[in-house]
């Protein structure tokens, strides 16, 4: 509707300027709906223009300041059985490959394997996060996520080596960092901190 409306006055003689005043909307909402294809070009080359780790920064900075969990309800996280939390992983790495497109992923971190490597039994379900301490429960996989310890963004692979399970706090902050920058950024962020 307000493309309709811009146009209108557009074919009307009005420039820029005076469409954004009689519309109260932005100038560069009008640049955009008079010339879409010049404007996405002239956005594609400034977000070229601009540095990868400025790009990251303010990734980081947004995920900060608009939390998707704050107009959310605290949901009750459900214990399920050993059988269930099994299902529900071996569920997950199904899925982990197939966002990944690595049809051997399954094969490589088969479920049996993940619970050796975090010794897993029915009688110990419990694990710890290696970033957070926090203590983690193999029947609660709400609270922790699958991680690639090298992300696949930089090259690194589907392997039972280079998966971790950690908490979904510290997986969501680690992003596309490699394990070590990740520690280093948390020791900047430790020396950084006010009294």
């Amino acid at each position: 509707m307000l493309k309709e409306k811009i146009l209108e006055l557009s074919y009307k003689g009005l420039n820029q300027g005076e469409i954004s005043r009689e519309l109260g909307c932005a100038r560069s909402t009008v640049c955009w709906h008079l010339d879409p294809d010049k404007q996405l070009k002239k956005a594609q080359e400034r977000k070229k223009k601009i540095p990868d780790y400025e790009v990251k920064n303010c990734r980081n900075i947004s995920r900060f300041f608009c939390s998707k969990t704050e107009n959310k309800q605290k949901t009750k996280i459900k214990d399920l059985t050993f059988k269930e939390a099994h299902a529900t992983n071996r569920n997950r790495l199904k899925n982990f490959s197939k966002h990944h497109k690595c049809e051997t992923m399954e094969q490589k971190t088969k479920i049996k394997y993940v619970k050796e490597k975090y010794g897993i039994t029915e009688s110990n379900t419990t694990f710890t996060c290696r970033y957070t301490g926090k203590t983690l429960c193999w029947t609660r996989p709400e609270e922790y996520q699958y991680d690639h310890i090298v992300p696949r963004s930089r090259a690194g692979e589907n392997t039972l080596e280079n998966l971790q399970i950690i908490s979904k706090e510290a997986n969501q902050a680690k992003g596309d960092m490699t394990h070590e920058e990740f520690v280093d950024f948390i020791k900047l962020v430790n020396s950084n901190l006010a009294p």
